[in-house]
């Protein structure tokens, strides 16, 4: 599904007419946010990023059909976009992903607001791992 499609057409066309104009996108996407369009506004942040994708996720049901399952989503939360899903990964899957990244746990980090780089920090306690794309079958189905 195609979450901006989903828009009434004024509002379709209201998005494609300041993308004409050469509106920041961020000020598009902020007024998306703004009047509760979530799933337009980080459909149009994938978009234009280029870099990352963020899936669009019909939030108007209580459940998402997965190719192999169908899980319920527990809450949601906006910005930042955060979704809590019940019964994703099943309890052999998440001790595969703790014995995965065990021996790699690093202290986490938070965002510098001066210039958006990564810097460990001492009211951060917990350690965190990220992992690579593809790093593991599971994570491929993940993905």
């Amino acid at each position: 599904m195609n979450a901006i499609l989903q828009l009434e057409p004024t509002w379709q066309q209201w998005i494609a007419n300041n993308i004409n104009r050469g509106v920041a996108y961020h000020k598009i996407i902020n007024t998306l946010f703004e009047r509760g369009f979530y799933g337009a506004a980080y459909e149009l942040m994938s978009q234009q990023s280029g870099t990352i994708n963020i899936p669009y996720m019909d939030m108007s049901h209580n459940s998402i059909v997965l190719p192999d399952k169908t899980v319920r989503l527990a809450s949601t939360f906006y910005p930042p976009f955060v979704a809590v899903i019940e019964g994703f990964l099943s309890h052999k899957e998440c001790d595969q992903l703790i014995s995965s990244a065990e021996g790699n746990m690093r202290d986490s980090r938070v965002v510098s607001p001066v210039d958006g780089t990564f810097a460990e920090h001492d009211a951060r306690t917990s350690k965190s791992h990220g992992f690579q794309r593809g790093a593991t079958p599971l994570i491929t189905t993940i993905e």
